[in-house]
């Protein structure tokens, strides 16, 4: 995925988390439905019209099955979720948060 991308599906979609990774970025998944996309130095940020329960449930389900082993959930930044996982001498932080009818999600290592 590229910074120049804008798919957004329009406010009010139903999305369920996808079966299968369509995308991923330093071999973390990205939600099918990602617009909005933004990378820099070793974050990845992105917007989705998912809620943050779908977001949520697509990242405690998907990581452990590639093998990431899941350490904490807790609060993120202005009032998100964190979801913190490590695998191979790598830690990712996953940070949710709600914006109006969409969902801003940002991965770091």
């Amino acid at each position: 995925m590229t910074a120049s991308q804008d798919q957004s599906p329009g406010p009010g979609s139903t999305v369920t988390p996808p079966i299968s990774i369509s995308a991923s970025w330093n071999g973390i998944p990205i939600l099918s439905d990602a617009f909005s996309v933004a990378e820099g130095a070793g974050k990845f940020i992105y917007t989705t019209h998912s809620t943050m329960d779908v977001v949520q449930i697509y990242y405690d389900q998907i990581m452990p099955k590639l093998g990431w082993q899941h350490l904490e959930t807790g609060n993120g930044l202005y009032g998100g979720v964190q979801l913190v996982f490590y695998k191979d001498g790598r830690t990712v932080s996953i940070i949710l948060k709600q914006d109006g009818e969409r969902v801003i999600v940002m991965l770091s290592i």
